[in-house]
């Protein structure tokens, strides 16, 4: 079988501004720029330490018009052999490739321009790129590839599995930047070296900036084997075992950076992942199960895994030592069906999450050309801008995350084509993964003297997530098909590792966001309220190919979007052309519910979350995303 399948878009609001940039330009209408306006109180009143590298500006430079329009290509090859009347040989294949077009990132500032501003950006929090502007559409290529073989045949009264699978994908980024533009300025800047600065309130103004560069690429790796055999024991039980051994690495990861006043004058600086870190993992599963009666099902598996890494040791770019985890839990599943309608499920046990290779290794830093040792701080954001040194040392003493988990549940026929599921589930992570920035104060550098942050993964002590979900679905391969679901979930910390929250001479000064007993991402009103979440489907079908339906996702309080409980409405229509050729058209977002590209941020759209010292931070408000019609062509050859 053969498939081919080509998306393509103009994206969403081809004509979008980013708003409110910060820039650094060189001149304002031909006269040099010597400095920018920067007055205020940063953090905004009653609130404390509101986000690394959150900036106090008073001069921003307005957006330039942007594009997310993209393109994607992919097909898939499968084929299927048989060797023997008791072997079967398979083999697939899939690509795909991707253009599109990137909005460039954005960072946390508090504007507060300079006395006699008028101008239409209010006075608060607003989230800014700091290319100022010069960055229109970034064009990103992804692609992917998969092959996997397998052979399974019969042998015994069981079946013998052997599978291989080799998955890459990569991504490359390259622009320039432009150097010159006519853009709105709001703020004050000052000029010709006056001691005086100018103020715009929104007008539009020739602006030169110094020319720059980014070059930007990442591959991965990934090898699995697997061979696994189960076999009947009787008529009524079964016994088997699996192991797979998976290979990763990322090889040619690498960013490169380049700053300067000419273009044959830039001061560059990269990083890399060497290609020789890499993770290799073992995993082992030994199950066993049947029905003890007509009525009741047990199974009952043990679970063995080790992870080895070899990474980089932290003391120079060329010394490697290598880290090994283990684990082991068993995993237990119980059905009873009182009733030929009725199913009573629980289950019970641990699981193993490891370490991203990414969040273990260090990258390699090269500052003006001179390969550093993987802790050397590096600039943020730029060298054309900095605002301090950030390090990423290798932590050794990192953990996989471990969990123990329950769950109990029921399935109800209530019709031949509708089914009711209900479960509670309770969940204890140990260990979980958390990305923590401390301050280590200055640090003298190339770019002189700046605030130091290291930046590394780490550990928390015990995270419990427990809720309740209720599943409603009535499916029919011809007619009216819908379905409804909703839950409630809380996730909090229950405890962290000694020490914290403190720093380097200081107590209470980091980590101040984690605090147990709160909901993550809680906020004032609703720190300990279940989160609510929601869906439904109604449709209708004439075959598979066939169909229309209206979705609806509901997003309650306590949201990650930091909003109000909101609904968000798609539709599809799929419509088949002949045998092998179909249409798919996707909707989308269809009310454009807080469907703004960017946000413009002020006093009265961020609210705060619990601290750990009391004062809230700071949380912005997220767009959830555009307003979107998606036309598809499926080709099966």
């Amino acid at each position: 079988m053969v498939s081919y399948l080509v998306n393509d878009s103009p994206g969403p609001a081809s004509d979008t501004e980013i708003p409110w940039t910060e820039g650094n330009p060189t001149t304002i209408d031909g006269h040099p720029v010597t400095g920018t306006y920067g007055g205020g109180i940063f953090p905004p009143p009653g609130f404390s330490n509101f986000v690394l590298g959150g900036e106090n500006v008073g001069f921003v430079i307005g957006g330039s018009h942007v594009s997310s329009a993209w393109t994607q290509h992919s097909g898939s090859l499968a084929l299927n052999y048989e060797l023997s009347p008791a072997t079967n040989a398979e083999i697939f294949y899939a690509g795909s490739s991707s253009v599109i077009n990137n909005l460039p990132p954005l960072a946390d500032a508090f504007f507060a321009p300079p006395p006699g501003y008028t101008g239409g950006l209010a006075v608060g929090m607003f989230e800014g790129d700091l290319s100022g502007g010069r960055y229109a559409n970034i064009p990103f290529t992804q692609g992917s590839s998969l092959l996997e073989e397998k052979i399974t045949t019969k042998l015994g009264s069981g079946v013998l599995r052997l599978a291989a699978l080799q998955n890459r994908s990569f991504s490359t980024c390259f622009f320039s930047q432009n150097t010159s533009a006519d853009l709105p300025l709001f703020g004050g800047a000052y000029l010709n070296g006056s001691p005086t600065p100018t103020v715009y309130n929104g007008t539009y103004h020739d602006v030169t900036f110094s020319p720059s560069t980014v070059n930007e690429a990442f591959g991965s790796f990934n090898r699995d084997l697997l061979l696994s055999y189960a076999t009947p024991l009787g008529e009524n039980f079964h016994a088997g075992v699996s192991f797979v051994k998976s290979y990763y690495d990322m090889p040619g990861y690498y960013n490169n950076y380049g700053y300067g006043s000419t273009p044959t004058d830039l001061d560059q600086y990269s990083y890399y992942y060497p290609s020789d870190e890499s993770e290799a993992t073992n995993e082992l599963r030994v199950f066993v199960g049947g029905n003890l009666s007509d009525k009741t099902t047990l199974d009952l598996s043990g679970y063995f895994v080790n992870a080895d890494y070899h990474i980089l040791d932290g003391t120079t770019a060329t010394s490697y030592t290598n880290d090994r985890f283990t684990y082991a839990a068993p995993r237990l599943g119980f059905v009873w069906r009182p009733t030929a309608a009725i199913a009573l499920r629980a289950s019970a046990g641990g699981g193993f999450a490891e370490i991203p290779l990414g969040d273990l290794a260090s990258s390699i830093y090269n500052l003006t050309g001179a390969l550093s040792s993987a802790s050397t701080p590096t600039i943020y954001p730029c060298p054309a801008f900095p605002l301090y040194y950030t390090e990423t040392p290798i932590n050794h003493n990192l953990q996989p995350e471990k969990s123990f988990a329950l769950d109990v549940g029921t399935d109800i026929r209530l019709h031949r084509d509708t089914i009711l599921s209900f479960d509670l589930y309770h969940a204890n992570l140990y260990g979980q993964f958390y990305q923590t920035t401390n301050s280590l104060g200055t640090y003298t550098g190339p770019y002189g003297t700046l605030p130091l942050y290291e930046i590394h993964y780490g550990n928390l002590g015990e995270s419990r997530y427990e809720g309740l979900v209720v599943d409603v679905q009535h499916d029919v391969p011809h007619g009216v098909y819908w379905s409804l679901s909703g839950g409630l979930t809380r996730g909090y910390v229950v405890s962290v590792p000694p020490g914290f929250y403190n720093g380097a001479g200081c107590t209470n000064c980091s980590n101040l966001q984690v605090v147990p007993g709160i909901n993550f991402n809680g906020s004032f009103t609703t720190v300990n309220v279940p989160y609510a979440s929601g869906s439904g489907k109604f449709g209708y079908r004439w075959n598979p190919d066939k169909y229309v339906d209206l979705s609806t996702v509901y997003y309650g309080n306590n949201n990650t979007y930091v909003h109000p409980a909101f609904f968000v409405f798609n539709g599809e229509v799929g419509y088949p052309l002949r045998k092998n050729i179909s249409l798919l058209m996707s909707f989308r977002n269809i009310t454009g519910v807080y469907d703004n590209t960017r946000l413009v941020y002020s006093a009265a759209s961020y609210s705060g979350v619990p601290s750990l010292i009391g004062a809230p931070f700071g949380l912005l408000q997220e767009p959830y995303g555009p307003r979107t019609a998606i036309l598809t062509a499926n080709v099966r050859f």
